[in-house]
């Protein structure tokens, strides 16, 4: 579970968070994969794990189940990237 965590969620994660922070609003998928630094296939990964864990809420998902971006990041988001 950690692995997933620290190599996949937490970098998406803090992605998310540094772009909201910059800019709210929606947050697209190619933005976070750019600063994430992971394929899109991952942070689909990702954005799914982390979806249902009330750090974010996401603008959209397609008939594949493609997360088309997020919004809204919550506190709970800012705390778990600062730990």
């Amino acid at each position: 579970m950690s692995y997933y965590w620290s190599d996949r969620d937490l970098p998406v994660l803090t992605a998310i968070v540094q772009l909201y922070g910059d800019n709210p609003g929606v947050v697209s998928t190619e933005a976070i994969q750019q600063v994430s630094g992971l394929d899109q296939a991952t942070v689909q990964k990702a954005l799914r794990s982390l979806r249902h864990s009330d750090y974010f809420e996401v603008t959209g998902e397609t008939l594949v189940g493609s997360i088309d971006g997020v919004c809204r990041v919550t506190e709970k988001a800012r705390r778990a990237v600062r730990s």
